[in-house]
This record gives C-alpha cells, sequence and structure tokens, in this order.
C-alpha cells in the first residue's frame, strides 16, 4: 500500500483484510474475557514429524522426559493452530503476538538471570529448572486469557527459532549439533 502511495496510485486494501482487522482492532479495544482454543489434538503422525525440530533438540539438552517432550510437540502444534485461527478469526490483532513474543521473552530472561545465580547446581539443572518455571506461566494475550498450552507451545515457538533457551550454553551446543 505504501509504494502505490509513492507512486500516486490510490491506497487498496482487501475488504476481507480490513473487516479482519477492523474486528480485532475493536475486539481488543472491548476486550474478552477468555481466548479459546480452536485446535484440535495432534495425530500421533503429526507428532513425530516435529521430533527433529530445534525446540525439541533444546529439551533433549536438559534431560526432559519423552513424556515430556510428547507434550511440548503437542503444545508447540495447538498453539501454531490457535495463532492462526485467533488472527483468521479476527480475535486477535497481529500487533498483539508481537508484543507477546516479547513479553515471553521478557519473562524468560527475568527467570534465566535469576536460576543463573545459583551456580551450585549443574548447567542441565539450571536448564530445566528455567524451563519448567516458564512452562508454567500463566500470561494474557492482548489482555485476554489465553490456555496454558498456548502460552508453552509459543515458548516452544521462540526456542524453535531459537530466540530462547534452556541450557545456559544452548546457542554454542545447537550450532555443534549442525555440525554433526
Amino acid at each position: 500500500m505504501d509504494s502505490a502511495i509513492e507512486q500516486g496510485l490510490p491506497a487498496v486494501v482487501a475488504v476481507n483484510d480490513f473487516r479482519t482487522n477492523l474486528i480485532a482492532f475493536r475486539d481488543r479495544l472491548r476486550g474478552r474475557d477468555y481466548l479459546p482454543s480452536f485446535a484440535s489434538r495432534p495425530t500421533v503422525a503429526e507428532i513425530e514429524l516435529q521430533k527433529i525440530r530445534t525446540f525439541v533438540r533444546q529439551l533433549e539438552l536438559v534431560d526432559f522426559s519423552q513424556e515430556h517432550i510428547l507434550r511440548a510437540i503437542s503444545d508447540f502444534l495447538i498453539a501454531k493452530s490457535d495463532r492462526v485461527q485467533y488472527a483468521d478469526r479476527g480475535y486477535v490483532h497481529s500487533d498483539s503476538f508481537t508484543e507477546f513474543e516479547g513479553a515471553l521473552v521478557a519473562v524468560w530472561m527475568n527467570h534465566r538471570d535469576e536460576i543463573e545465580l545459583n551456580t551450585s547446581e549443574n548447567e542441565k539443572v539450571r536448564g530445566k529448572r528455567l524451563a519448567l518455571t516458564c512452562l508454567r506461566e500463566v500470561m494474557k494475550l492482548q489482555g485476554i486469557e489465553v490456555t496454558t498450552a498456548f502460552v508453552r507451545g509459543c515458548f516452544h515457538t521462540l526456542a524453535d527459532l531459537p530466540l530462547i533457551g534452556w541450557h545456559p550454553d544452548y546457542s554454542t551446543l545447537l550450532k555443534k549439533a549442525e555440525i554433526k
């Protein structure tokens, strides 16, 4: 749209995009009490396909059990699906996802800094403690309560990028794993 204006052409916005953004903005101002999950439980096959992701490797670096890893993959897929549904249905404005991710990173940094004060524990234990602490967080998206699976899944999304990590030396360890 900006390039059209720069070229002296009329700015055109698709009706559906305009309505979706307008509804999301209105709802942001009006507020909701709770955002439900629209995602269905992932199948075993869908979960299996995710086992090679970076966030799974991050959990393995701090010795998470297979049970926890399977739940993490499920949370990751549910959050991914719900994020799309929230945007498509106009429940959440796109800027709110960026704000939410920023809040998750801030929470992670605060917990990381606090846990790193106790260097008497080994790195894997500190990393596991960091992950468990973050994954218990209850947060709001656009001022609206979301499911805990959504919050956990969004943490896993950030760990997949990897913008955050559980092991104190996650960045170096992940790079070593790529080289092998």
